[in-house]
């Protein structure tokens, strides 16, 4: 939740691995860009099959352990934006 004088943003956030109720919408607080950072609007997104192993926590996952849950470079921290 954001107060009314905090710039906000409409965010899907990732809050576990997981199927769909692992995302949430949510109004988060506007990024501050750093020096060498901008800030881009997006006015419409889209997801791909690295976004769906990422929020499974599928890349972890082998054969000497099928329950193994991570991201393509290892655990995440949650939430994820």
């Amino acid at each position: 939740m954001t107060s009314p004088d905090v710039p906000s943003m409409r965010a899907a956030v990732i809050t576990h691995h997981g199927g769909l109720d692992a995302i949430e919408l949510r109004e988060v607080e506007l990024p501050r860009p750093g020096p060498d950072d901008v800030l881009v609007r997006v006015a419409a997104a889209g997801c791909n099959n690295t976004d769906l192993w990422t929020r499974e926590g599928s890349y972890a996952a082998s054969a000497e352990d099928p329950d193994a849950r991570g991201g393509w470079l290892g655990p995440l921290d949650f939430p994820r934006v």
